[in-house]
């Protein structure tokens, strides 16, 4: 393809960044000091990187990590106490993920899982629109990994988007608990209509291809 050609894609998503309300004179000051703008004709135009430079953006990545994979499981017989350390479920976990067989995972693929924070407060559909519906889940094992390894905040809430065993993109969060021995809460279908702040972690788990790209730079 020419470089002097722009595909409807790229054209949409330039004008929709253009065009966002949210978008001030000094806001498009930044973006033509940036630079980003040069690169509108490239097939890997990073919407990202424009709406950072527009101040735009509402999630900041902080960590990329490697996901070892997983062997296969059953969630009933891994998110337990003995398990995980998982002190309570709230809504319908059972129901969801319950009698899921996870398959195993050698994450030969080499996607990477990005671990992102609120840049102000933000409600569940804004972190899916932000991140894209193509990259914002992740999974089970991923899920259980984060758990088990410690990667998940002990001071907030944890969020991931994860198919349940119908298909259904469900909302879970998990936080720790210093009640009693203290322990993880899991929660599925969590705040899908509330506000996440700042202090709060974004999990999605997807192919990378350069750096941190929701990170400041």
């Amino acid at each position: 393809m020419s470089k002097t050609t722009l595909t409807d894609r790229q054209l949409s998503k330039t004008l929709a960044m253009l065009r966002h309300k949210g978008a001030t004179v000094e806001s498009y000051q930044r973006l033509l000091a940036s630079g980003i703008l040069a690169h509108v004709f490239d097939p890997q135009i990073d919407i990202k990187a424009a709406r950072r430079a527009l101040g735009l953006n509402l999630l900041d990545t902080v960590d990329i990590l490697d996901f070892p994979g997983n062997s296969e499981f059953r969630a009933c017989d891994r998110f337990t106490q003995e398990g995980l350390n998982i002190v309570a479920f709230r809504g319908p976990w059972e129901e969801c993920f319950g009698g899921m067989l996870v398959p195993m995972n050698l994450n030969l693929d080499g996607r990477k899982i990005e671990v992102s924070e609120p840049v102000r407060a933000i409600k569940s559909h804004q972190i899916v629109q932000e991140i894209g519906e193509d990259c914002c889940e992740t999974d089970l094992g991923v899920f259980a990994w984060m758990i088990h390894s410690k990667h998940v905040s002990s001071i907030a809430r944890t969020i991931f988007f994860i198919r349940d065993v119908n298909g259904v993109r469900q909302h879970v969060d998990v936080f720790w608990s210093a009640t009693g021995f203290g322990g993880f809460v899991i929660t599925v279908g969590a705040n899908n209509f509330g506000v996440y702040q700042s202090a709060d972690k974004v999990v999605t788990y997807h192919m990378h291809t350069s750096g941190m790209p929701g990170a400041a730079q």
